[in-house]
């Protein structure tokens, strides 16, 4: 059973599990602010799709105060929304990152996700309004106890969860924002500094799910 599924309220998002040849661009609007970015979708055989994000290294594509990232979003409604997404890349290497977000507009929004740095994997979430950023998150995390993100928004109050099979889920955070939300979306980024050139990363994309909405995923079974 889908978390939330059966709950009442208006639809604000739809769902994707990235099945067709070509991304949906009726669904989903690509952003690559620095303009070398790669966006596909990539069948892995059997069924097994994924939307494919890749920026490359050598210049930075971060998602921070001048948002920089490789994105693909889509239009949200309402003041209610509840969803997970699921990956199937790690950062591996120091200054990589991949994770959803949630925009009023280019530099107001909040970011939630997963990065590099440089030791080891951490989950993060921020706020990013009026050239400024406010760390809600960052702390160590399992790689494979992460591989599902679950955003969940009530009014001006966001929830943070992983999970490791859509199932059973723990809360990362919990914060409030005041934020007129008109997009949310999935994202790649690397970051340069201290010398460290930005490295190439590909985010793999399994699948971005409304709970309130579920589909029927043709590359795995619903959570």
């Amino acid at each position: 059973v889908v978390p939330g599924e059966g709950r009442s309220r208006a639809r604000s998002f739809t769902s994707d599990d990235f099945n067709l040849v070509l991304l949906d661009r009726s669904r989903w609007t690509v952003v690559d602010p620095v303009g070398d970015g790669n966006v596909s979708v990539t069948d892995h055989g059997m069924g097994d799709a994924h939307l494919s994000l890749t920026v490359p290294g050598g210049s930075p594509h971060d998602a921070g105060e001048r948002n920089r990232s490789l994105r693909v979003m889509q239009s949200v409604t309402g003041d209610e929304f509840d969803i997970a997404v699921r990956f199937s890349s790690i950062p591996a290497a120091g200054r990589q990152m991949q994770g959803f977000l949630v925009e009023q507009d280019e530099g107001n929004y909040l970011r939630f996700g997963l990065h590099n740095d440089g030791t080891g994997l951490r989950i993060a979430a921020a706020t990013i309004s009026e050239q400024s950023t406010t760390v809600r998150l960052d702390a160590p995390v399992d790689a494979d106890a992460a591989s599902v993100l679950r955003i969940t928004r009530t009014d001006d109050t966001f929830r943070l969860a992983y999970s490791a099979d859509g199932l059973t889920w723990t809360t990362a955070t919990v914060f409030t924002a005041a934020l007129d939300v008109a997009a949310a979306g999935v994202f790649a980024a690397n970051q340069g500094g201290d010398d460290e050139t930005p490295p190439t990363f590909t985010a793999l994309v399994d699948y971005v799910l409304d709970t309130a909405e579920p589909i029927s995923m043709e590359d795995r079974p619903a959570v």
